[in-house]
This record gives structure tokens, sequence and C-alpha cells, in this order.
């Protein structure tokens, strides 16, 4: 059995809510800022396929389902049974007394080889913990700034919104009740 790793970052973001939480739930964005991120890509209604970097050069892919999906205020997603790296989280959208945005992500990941396969991987400079944190750092600056940069290309969010069509809609029994963490 694999032993989770926790996660927990928090960072504030001076945009409303809604537009934080409608960039945010557009999946295919992360690899512009998540500097891991290879490829995400929509498979199927609330199904996601994910493509990571590891450490020294190394490629996991999984499938994640979004679990739950409160517009505006919480995105919950669980990798599928067999998945590699085995993942659970939810990113909550909250206000801020600036008139912002609180974002609070919770994840627990499985990575190959249990804790041992964290310890190694942090060994070869590839601190999840830490590139979470950077990866938040980018959305931020592409929220605030409209631009960021990852994996050495500078991008412009209005290029993203150009080429974005519709945000995908809700995973098929996305509560409106109580979000669960």
């Amino acid at each position: 059995e694999r032993r989770g790793i926790d996660i927990r970052k928090s960072i504030n973001v001076d945009a409303p809510v809604d537009e934080v939480y409608e960039f945010w739930r557009r999946f295919e964005n992360f690899p512009l800022f998540m500097a891991h991120l290879r490829e995400v890509r929509r498979i199927g209604e609330g199904l996601s396929h994910w493509v990571a970097e590891g450490p020294a050069g190394t490629t996991f892919e999984w499938d994640a389902i979004t679990t739950e999906e409160i517009p505006g205020q919480l995105i919950a997603w669980k990798s599928v049974e067999g998945a590699t790296v085995g993942n659970a989280g939810v990113v909550k959208f909250l206000p801020n007394e600036q008139g912002g945005t609180r974002i609070d992500v919770r994840m627990t990941y499985a990575p190959p080889a249990g804790a041992l396969g964290h310890v190694v991987a942090s060994l070869l400079g590839v601190d999840p913990k830490h590139a979470m944190d950077e990866d938040l750092v980018r959305f931020k600056s592409l929220i605030e700034d409209g631009r960021t940069s990852a994996h050495g290309r500078v991008v412009r969010r209005e290029e993203l919104e150009a080429s974005a069509g519709p945000a995908a809609p809700p995973a098929p029994g996305a509560s409106p009740g109580p979000a669960r963490a």
C-alpha cells in the first residue's frame, strides 16, 4: 500500500472569485503555469487525462474524475482506480477582504514507491510542495498581470482566452450542496 503525501497551500489573487474560478476550471490551461505538467485534456464528461514530468526525465500519466463542483466555490477530484500517481484534492475559491480571491488547495497524492519515492524525488530537486508554491505564484501572475512563464515560454492571458472555447460544463452529479474536504 502506498503512503499518501498531503499538501495544503493558499494564495490570494487580486481578481473576483468568479473570474478566478472560471479560469481554474479550464484544466487544459494548467500546463501553461504548472511547470511539472506536460498536458491535460478532457476525455469525457467529468474525466480528464494528465501527463506530468517526474524526476530524471520520467513521465507519469493518469486519468482523473471531477467528484464535486460548486460553481464559483469549489472543485474536487480524484484519480481513477489504478492510476500510477493516485491523487485526490479540493480547491476552494473564497472572497477575501481586499475584494479578490483566496484559493485554498488541499491535495493528497501517493507517489510511485510511496514515501520513499517522495524522498527520492525531493533529493533530485522535485519537491511537490515547493513546486505547488511556484505554480500558484505563476497562476497569480497570469490572472493579475496577464502573463507568466513555464517550460521556458511566456504565456499571455489574452492568447488563452482567445483560443479557449467555453469552459466545460460541471461534472455529472456535481453537487450544489456543502463542500467536503
